[in-house]
């Protein structure tokens, strides 16, 4: 039986690892053995690996609204075909995982939109900072009844 190899790339196990380290408040120095270093990088890799099968077998399929952003790179590309896939394709894996934008209440729909409308990049800080205040200010509503 031919069973499928995912490997992860260099970059991602580093990114992952650098990550890691930082969120503990590790240092390389401070784990020990270059062994425990050489198991827990092998750990995250088996990891890793893994959510890349699991991804190949589960694609995220771009929403109506990203299709119509990823459109736009292949106005951009011009005519080549190639180069349309290409711009594509690297477009969608960047904006793929990338947290949704919070749903505007309309009860601070107007206060949201004073900070000016939401642009490519979705809100900006303002804006986003007053939707967590909102939804704190419920969540603390709710929970005293």
């Amino acid at each position: 039986m031919n069973e499928k190899k995912y490997v992860a790339p260099d970059g991602m196990l580093d990114a992952a690892w650098k990550a890691a380290l930082s969120h503990v408040g590790a240092t390389e120095r401070n784990l020990g053995s270059p062994r425990v270093k050489a198991e827990i990088i092998e750990s995250w890799r088996v990891g890793i690996e893994a959510a890349l099968c699991w991804q190949s077998e589960n694609p995220i399929v771009p929403t109506p609204t990203d299709v119509l952003l990823l459109a736009d790179e292949l106005v951009r590309a011009g005519t080549d075909r190639n180069s349309q896939v290409m711009r594509v394709c690297a477009a969608w894996q960047r904006r793929m995982y990338l947290a949704p934008e919070p749903e505007v209440p309309e009860e601070i729909k107007d206060l949201v939109e004073r900070w000016g409308k939401p642009g490519e990049g979705g809100l900006n800080a303002p804006q986003a900072e007053l939707i967590e205040a909102y939804r704190r200010g419920w969540g603390a509503r709710e929970a005293v009844k």
